[in-house]
């Protein structure tokens, strides 16, 4: 396809470049809906399944028990969430370290179902884009729950949403990563490591901006 474009760009006429180049571009932006309408389809029948639905349902009670309110690069990877758990145990909703142990252990398990149950979603997201990604996903269609009414609220809005973009940008390049990776090396086991853990993260990231919104605009009242 592509030599067949060049060659009728350098033998036509330039109005008829003109048509050749929109053609292509055309076709190309044709491609891209289909595969965003693929990469769609399989994402929503993915997380309308019970699987993910069990799985997305554990790690928000997780997050929920977690209690945890500061940098998410405290938590970032496994280790440093369990750590941080095991520190901090009495000011968390968990019965014990181990209760957190072995709920995180199930959320693992659970997840594990879920992605062998849509490799084909899987697969797909492999070889997507950053953007083909991010527009799917929920968590980030999150508006604020108070509509600014001056200048001052209108910057709180303004910092919201360029924090919840960052975070779906950063949850979407690490599931795209941990995909391209389980694509090669198919270890369900730490695929489904690293995506609970970006999932986590990205729970206990927006609960935060979220939060740091409603105490900007009553800073600004």
């Amino acid at each position: 396809m592509l030599l067949i474009w060049l060659f009728l760009i350098v033998s036509c006429s330039s109005d008829q470049d003109e048509t050749t180049i929109t053609d292509a571009n055309a076709s190309k932006n044709s491609f891209q809906t289909k595969a965003l309408s693929k990469l769609e389809s399989l994402y929503n029948a993915m997380v309308n399944s019970q699987d993910y639905i069990d799985y997305d349902d554990a790690i928000e009670s997780f997050v929920a028990k977690m209690k945890f309110s500061g940098s998410s690069s405290q938590i970032d990877t496994e280790a440093k969430m369990l750590n941080w758990i095991s520190t901090n145990i009495s000011s968390t909703g968990f019965t014990s370290y181990i209760d957190a142990e072995n709920e995180w252990n199930n959320i693992k398990t659970l997840g594990e179902t879920a992605i062998l149950n849509n490799k084909p979603f899987f697969t797909e997201l492999s070889i997507s884009t950053r953007e083909d990604y991010v527009i799917l996903l929920p968590e980030i269609e999150i508006e604020p729950e108070v509509e600014p009414t001056n200048a001052c609220m209108d910057l709180c809005k303004d910092n919201f949403m360029a924090s919840m973009s960052a975070a779906a940008e950063h949850f979407a390049d690490s599931g795209i990563e941990d995909a391209e990776d389980y694509q090669i090396h198919g270890n369900g086991s730490t695929f489904s490591k690293g995506l609970a853990v970006a999932r986590m993260v990205l729970s206990v990231t927006c609960r935060r901006i979220g939060e740091e919104y409603q105490d900007c605009i009553i800073d600004c009242l």
